[in-house]
């Protein structure tokens, strides 16, 4: 616990630091989405990596959208897949675009663009191509507010803009905006919807 305050500290320090140069290395968890084997539910799952940290949710971002490498058992042979659902299909690509911490409030702000427009399956109109576009962007957005969560439980803003996505029209769930008037925050409503449409918080994922 002692390990967490002092980590959360020194990334509160970095996130308000001015130098664009001010960098270190540390041990952090990120966030991944993945199926779990026994129920095809989708769940969180928190990975360490070793960041060198400039900007900590940056950091985190670049974590949550690439592959990892877990090692799977097997008697025929060892060896190590991608587990992580965001990244399994290569396509979305994430950009930071700026960051800001509130002294007074402590509240931390993150604002990110996520562009669908060279996913491998954008040409293809079919709802279950779309379907899975659609859905994958949605888990990059709950991903990445369960990272801010992680250090700033109840005090982070999360702007999340998607560029090139597909007509969502007679899909499943609820719609994804291109833009939000208003950030997503731990209570936001559409942040709600989207984790109970897609995330078991209470089943197989716990």
């Amino acid at each position: 616990m002692r390990h967490m305050k002092n980590l959360a500290l020194v990334l509160i320090g970095l996130a308000t630091s001015t130098s664009s140069f001010a960098t270190v290395d540390a041990l952090i968890d990120y966030t991944i989405i993945h199926r779990q084997l026994q129920t095809d539910d989708y769940c969180y799952k928190a990975l360490p990596m070793w960041a060198e940290i400039g900007i900590p949710a940056a950091s985190q971002m670049a974590g949550t959208m690439a592959p990892t490498r877990t090692f799977k058992q097997n008697s025929l042979g060892n060896s190590y897949v991608n587990i992580n659902e965001i990244s399994r299909v290569p396509g979305l690509k994430a950009e930071y675009i700026n960051d800001t911490y509130d002294e007074q409030t402590g509240v931390y702000t993150y604002s990110m663009r996520l562009d669908a427009s060279e996913h491998p399956a954008i040409g293809d109109a079919s709802p279950k191509a779309r379907q899975a576009i659609v859905d994958q962007a949605k888990f990059v957005l709950l991903a990445m507010n369960r990272n801010l969560a992680q250090y700033y439980p109840g005090k982070y803003r999360l702007w999340f803009t998607v560029e090139g996505l597909p007509t969502q029209a007679g899909l499943n769930g609820t719609p994804l905006p291109a833009k939000t008037q208003y950030p997503y925050t731990a209570q936001s409503p559409l942040r709600i919807a989207f984790e109970k449409e897609l995330i078991n918080l209470t089943g197989s994922c716990r």
